[in-house]
Order: C-alpha cells, then sequence, then structure tokens
C-alpha cells in the first residue's frame, strides 16, 4: 500500500539508569547535554533573544546562550524582562540585575502593571483559534511583542524547565512509597532549612508519610467512606467536575474517566516512573501548541533548551539523588552550572509569583467578566452549572477569590472564544 503510515520512532524510558561515578561527572555531563541543547537552537539569519526572568531555567539558558555565542563571536544576546512597579509579589528585577549585572546583555525590559488577562482578547482568540488554557498569556504577548519590536526573530524560553530537570519530589515521593521514612527525615529536614522555612519537621513528614506511604495502599472502599465521614464526595473526581452540568458529564464520561486518572495515579510508582509520567503529560504538548500560535502573531519563533530530547533523556535517567540533594531541589543544574550562572541565581530557593500580577488584572474587569458570561449563558448552560457558576460570581464580587474562583477566568475564556467564534450571544 502507499497509504501513510504513522510510526513512533521515539519514547521515553523510565527503566533506563545513567551510573556515574560521582557527582562531578554527573555535573559536568549535565553542562555538556544543556550546552549542546542551548548551541543548536542558537542559528538564525536574524539577531537571537532569551526570556529573563531572574529564575534558575531563564538565567541558565541565558548566561550558557551568551557564553556560546561570544566564543562563537555570534553577536549579542538581547533578553527580555518583565518587571513590576506596584505588583511587587511578581516583581523579580533584583535577580534579573544580578545575570545582567554578570555580562554583556542587550536587554530589553516591559513595565506590566497595568496589563490585565483579557487585553486584545478577540484577537488573542483569533490566533489560538480556541478557548486557551493559560492565565498568563497576556504577559508573555508583552515580551512577544517588544521582542518583535526588537527586531529578534528566535528567543529562547526556560519553559519545561521544572518538568525536564525536576524538583526531585518524585525521588521523596518514592522514599515514602518503600517506608523508608528515616531517609525521607533527613531529606525534608535539610530542604527546610535550606529554605528557611519555620516549619516543623514533623508536618511535612506526616503528611508525605500518609499520602504517599500509606494511602496507595488502603482500599479504594476505605477512602471512600473516609472521604464520606468527612462530608466530602466519595471520589475526588466529582469535586473537579461539580460545577459541570449533569448531562454533559453523561455525555463525555469525563467522570468516569477521572474516577480511571485517580485510580491510576494512585499506585506507587518509582521517581523514574513518576517523572516520565510527568513529562508525558498532555499539558506539555498544549503549552507548546498555544506558544506556537501565540508567537505567530509576532512572526517569531519560541525555541525550547529543556526539552531537547538529550536533555530529557538525562534528566530522566540520573538517580534522585541528583535532583535534590543537601536541601537544594533541582540539585543537577545547580551543579552542573557552576560557574556559569551568578552565585545569588545558583543557590537560590524561592521564584517570582505571576499569580500576583495575574488577580490584580482579572480583578480590575469586573464589567467584562459579568458581560461575558451573561451573554453567552445559553451556550455556557450546555456545559456548566449555572448555578454553581452564579456562586463563583457571587464571590468573584465580593473580592474572594480563591482557587475555585479562578474557574471563572477560564469560564469567562470559553464564553468570549464562543461569542467571538459565532457572532452571536449563546
Amino acid at each position: 500500500s502507499n497509504g501513510i503510515r504513522l510510526r513512533k520512532y521515539w519514547s521515553l524510558d523510565p527503566g533506563r539508569k545513567i551510573r556515574l561515578s560521582s557527582d562531578s561527572e554527573f555535573a559536568e555531563a549535565f553542562r555538556e547535554v544543556f550546552s549542546e541543547a542551548v548551541r543548536c537552537r542558537l542559528r538564525s539569519a536574524f539577531p537571537v533573544g532569551s526570556m529573563l526572568s531572574g529564575g534558575l531555567d531563564s538565567s541558565s539558558i541565558a548566561c550558557v546562550a551568551h557564553d556560546l555565542m561570544a566564543t562563537e563571536r555570534a553577536g549579542d544576546l538581547h533578553t527580555f524582562s518583565i518587571i513590576f512597579d506596584e505588583v511587587k509579589g511578581s516583581d523579580e528585577r533584583g535577580h534579573i540585575h544580578d545575570v545582567l549585572g554578570s555580562r554583556g546583555f542587550q536587554s530589553h525590559f516591559t513595565l506590566a502593571d497595568g496589563l490585565t488577562p483579557f487585553d486584545d482578547i478577540d484577537k488573542v482568540l483569533w490566533h489560538q483559534d480556541e478557548p486557551f488554557y493559560a492565565p498568563n498569556l497576556f504577559l508573555n504577548r508583552q515580551v512577544w511583542k517588544i521582542t518583535k519590536e526588537s527586531g529578534v526573530r528566535v528567543l529562547l524560553d526556560g519553559l519545561f524547565g521544572d518538568n525536564v530537570v525536576s524538583h526531585g519530589v518524585e525521588h521523596l515521593n518514592e522514599l515514602a512509597n518503600r517506608w523508608r521514612w528515616l531517609a525521607l527525615a533527613r531529606e525534608l529536614k535539610q530542604v527546610i532549612e535550606t529554605s528557611k522555612r519555620d516549619v516543623p519537621l514533623r508536618e511535612p513528614l506526616l503528611r508525605y508519610i500518609l499520602q504517599m506511604g500509606v494511602r496507595p495502599y488502603v482500599p479504594e472502599a476505605a477512602l471512600a467512606l473516609w472521604r464520606r465521614l468527612r462530608g466530602l464526595p466519595a471520589t475526588p473526581d466529582f469535586e473537579q467536575t461539580g460545577i459541570l452540568q449533569t448531562d454533559f458529564c453523561k455525555r463525555t464520561g469525563i467522570r468516569e474517566r477521572l474516577s480511571r486518572r485517580y485510580i491510576e495515579e494512585r499506585k506507587p510508582k518509582s521517581a523514574s516512573q513518576a517523572h516520565a509520567a510527568s513529562l508525558e503529560s498532555g499539558m506539555i504538548e498544549t503549552a507548546l501548541e498555544i506558544y506556537n500560535r501565540g508567537c505567530g502573531e509576532f512572526g517569531i519563533e519560541t525555541r525550547f533548551p529543556f526539552a531537547d530530547k538529550r536533555v530529557v533523556e538525562y534528566c530522566l535517567g540520573i538517580p534522585g539523588a541528583q535532583k535534590i540533594s543537601q536541601g537544594f531541589t533541582r540539585m543537577i543544574l545547580r551543579r552542573g552550572l557552576a560557574g556559569h550562572l551568578p552565585e545569588s541565581i545558583r543557590w537560590r530557593t524561592g521564584k517570582g509569583d505571576l499569580q500576583w500580577s495575574f488577580l490584580r488584572g482579572f480583578t480590575a474587569q469586573r464589567e467584562f467578566l459579568d458581560a461575558t458570561i451573561k451573554s453567552s449563558s445559553g451556550f455556557l448552560g450546555q456545559i456548566l452549572d449555572l448555578d454553581s457558576v452564579d456562586q463563583l460570581l457571587v464571590s468573584y464580587r465580593k473580592g474572594k477569590i480563591t482557587e475555585a474562583e479562578i474557574d471563572l477566568f477560564y469560564i469567562s475564556v470559553l464564553s468570549a472564544w464562543h461569542e467571538s467564534t459565532f457572532g452571536v450571544p449563546g
């Protein structure tokens, strides 16, 4: 037959282990594969740029890219950063300047205090061509805009660094799964000391023991009974779908699918299996699609060194103690980029929280939110329980923004997409 055949040519192998003799050998191997991942993404007929938030991922890419370009006399690397004068919890300029001060970058800044998640929503939806799951897309768009204005056509981005390098949580989970609770206690104690958190060790230790050491072995019926005694639905899938319309749940079978996933996720996994499962998540594909469409609006190409096959395979294959060690998460990156990263960045344990910027813009859009949801109520009623939506709106109007109320953002995006696509209210 001359028909087209689809064949998977590569897949992650959680069973593949990388064994080296010392921390320094692991660090050197990471530096080699990561440097190559950055180097092979620098080719461009136009100036090259890199996102720079001041966090570990973007700083690693920017510093390594700068050093490679300097060695090859390939011109200067442009950096693009978001800053805030008013939303202090999201501002990272101190760490950004630590990176910029270490080398000669061509830096670009954009002030984002006045931006909201619904800016240019019709234009965004036209380019995305579907409702999107990306609360901070409005900030990315601002960076892509100034990237285009600067003449840069290729932009390196640290997306997926958390997923690929891993914080080592899978290693802690495995220690709890295997009832190696003394080793778990030692690791957690170091994490608490390193992060300077005023938390008694017994709290996170007990949580890991119960959630990862005991719960996976408890029969499903016993867990359902325990949840009922606490006044909760028998299975968590009903909590996740409580806002959905009953007939919609029946038509799509979404509760059954979530229930199967819940049971699957409860099964004890090795650290490598859990890490591989996170890397194979559909959310990564979704993020790539959103980024590609978003960048297309501005005629730029975003490249992701952490998504390089070699980096992914290496980080998956190394022992858990290379991912979390001495109280530091992401240890392989910290060790591997010694001499590249400023020390203040290499050993930082926190990061700026863009949630504050999102919430500021989200709460400023009450009129838009009300009008959009109201105009599409007929359409939304086919998917969502409108009484539950009204309850969320009541809390939103009172300024009570919790994780549940953030669902309003996705509901409003769905409403705006419906109206922009079909041109008439639902």
